[in-house]
């Protein structure tokens, strides 16, 4: 009997087992149905299917009988749905059905994407202009920003990794994918290792080779990779060995598009600085990245003003960063009731919040020339995070340094850059570093 038919009572019949654990086409998966088989990855497998009541299309994927066994595997196919889930961006894939097979193998459904990536569009249609670059990277980077925003570093970003989903009314959205070995920032978190050798090869950062921990700076280097790839229809370093490939990532400077492509001088200093050895010399995030290829596109934005940089205060707060994975929807509402709290005080003592994900916020204020107008400031955070830290187990750091600003809008810097200056396990309290601690009144 096959798996179209259903059972008595008008339950659906679950795949018939084959030897390979490939899905057929009619297999009922959950509420769906297999139309059939898309793609087959080192991971999983990916099937195109259909909703058997909304007769709503997704794509299935299905981790690897072999690989459902081993726990670590699993829990980094789970982090890929929860991943996009607590992101929740236009731009990056839509999961929206989780649940297992009959064997154990767990599997979820996703938007349905055009057949083609722009890792084809690449190599069918050549290289692209910088404008067409900067229309497609610009949903990507807010996709990423997004993501960093929420604690993850995407670590494998590609041109395959960019896919197409047409719309009903013409057009497509450009959706970044594949969250399989994202990294949530914080110690102990799901998903392979920070200092894990994840990614692939051409477009992996200097760290990840060397198995050193990563951020969002790492992204910033594969979008750097990505920008080449774009203009000049070729990536950076490719080579038959390896061994060699490692190489040019560790030690030689990335070749100009201009070599082989009509860009400008702008565009080559932007690869160069994406893709720099040390992650410090990178743009600071996606959105100045971003920000950055505007600018060598299209020149200095009408009513834009130029790149500021200002000496600021900032208060970064940690909800609940002692509790674990699986939390109960008490405490689910606990942190989110804190996080209100903390918005609510950053807002009122004068603080911008630039990143605002599941359990962190930041908070910045930049700071005035007078010592006593920075005093102020320093008085305002030490107040606002006194108020936080009393609400719920929290962690609250108060440090000062750099920011960029573009019109009075920070758009990054080294002080949004919060792994130099945070301890490695998060710790309730208040704490301010020497550096705010030295803006005293004088």
């Amino acid at each position: 009997m096959r798996a179209t038919e259903t059972l008595r009572g008008g339950r659906a019949r679950p795949p018939a087992p084959t030897p390979s654990g490939r899905l057929q086409a009619g297999d009922d998966v959950g509420h769906w149905t297999i139309v059939g088989q898309l793609a087959v990855g080192g991971c999983g497998a990916v099937y195109a299917a259909r909703h058997r009541v909304l007769d709503r299309p997704a794509a299935i994927k299905v981790l690897h009988r072999e690989l459902a066994a081993n726990p670590a595997m699993v829990q980094r196919f789970v982090l890929e749905a929860r991943a996009v889930n607590l992101i929740r961006h236009p731009n990056i894939i839509d999961v929206f059905d989780f649940g297992e097979l009959p064997d154990g193998r767990p599997y979820f459904a996703m938007e349905l994407l055009a057949a083609d990536d722009l890792d084809r569009r690449i190599q069918t249609e050549g290289a692209f202009t910088p404008a067409e670059a900067l229309a497609l990277l610009s949903p990507v980077c807010l996709a990423l920003a997004a993501a960093h925003a929420a604690g993850f570093v995407h670590r494998d970003l590609k041109a395959r990794n960019v896919g197409f989903l047409p719309l009903p009314g013409g057009g497509e959205a450009v959706k970044l994918l594949d969250f399989g070995i994202a990294k949530l920032l914080e110690p102990d978190s799901p998903g392979a290792p920070a200092t894990q050798r994840v990614g692939t090869l051409y477009a992996m950062a200097p760290e990840q080779i060397l198995g050193q921990p990563v951020d969002r700076r790492t992204d910033v280097y594969a979008l750097g990779v990505l920008l080449h790839h774009l203009v000049t229809g070729q990536v950076p370093f490719d080579d038959d060995d390896p061994l060699e490939v490692e190489r040019m990532h560790l030690d030689a400077p990335p070749p100009p598009p201009s070599l082989v492509a009509p860009v400008s001088r702008a565009i080559d200093d932007l690869v160069g600085a994406a893709m720099a050895k040390s992650p410090s010399a990178r743009p600071s995030g996606a959105e100045a990245f971003l920000e950055a290829l505007r600018r060598a596109v299209n020149g200095p934005r009408p009513g834009r003003g130029a790149l500021d940089h200002r000496a600021a205060l900032a208060v970064h707060v940690t909800v609940g960063a002692a509790a674990g994975p699986d939390l109960d929807d008490a405490a689910l509402d606990d942190m989110e009731t804190s996080l209100a709290l903390a918005r609510g005080s950053l807002a009122e003592a004068g603080f911008d919040v630039v990143l605002d994900a599941a359990t962190t916020l930041l908070g910045v204020a930049p700071l005035p020339a007078s010592s006593a107008g920075r005093a102020a400031v320093r008085r305002a955070a030490v107040t606002a995070a006194t108020r936080i830290e009393g609400a719920a187990t929290t962690s609250v750091h108060i440090h000062t340094g750099e920011v960029e600003l573009v019109a009075g809008a920070i758009t990054g810097g080294p002080l949004l850059d919060t792994s130099g200056w945070l301890p490695d396990e998060p710790v309730a309290g208040v704490h301010i570093t020497a550096a705010a601690a030295a803006l005293e009144e004088s």
